[in-house]
């Protein structure tokens, strides 16, 4: 369900009325995340978020050196 700026529930929420998808990015998306950047931590949520933000940049890193391992056994039984 589509919402407006203050999160309420739009009126005429009509499927063929849209111009994009639900699973489509929209075309503004990279600078929405440049201005949740540019905002910086004014609020509680943000120390949430840059919490998730650490687990989620640890758990890609760990993934990584997971794969380099992974390559250096496969090339070094060959």
């Amino acid at each position: 369900m589509r919402r407006d700026a203050q999160g309420h529930p739009l009126q005429n929420d009509d499927p063929r009325d849209r111009h994009g998808t639900d699973r489509r990015l929209g075309g503004r998306m990279f600078w929405n995340v440049l201005h949740t950047f540019r905002a910086g931590e004014d609020t509680e949520d943000s120390a949430v978020t840059q919490a998730q933000w650490d687990r989620m940049i640890f758990g890609a890193v760990l993934a990584m050196v997971g794969l380099a391992l992974a390559a250096i056994a496969l090339v070094s039984s060959l």
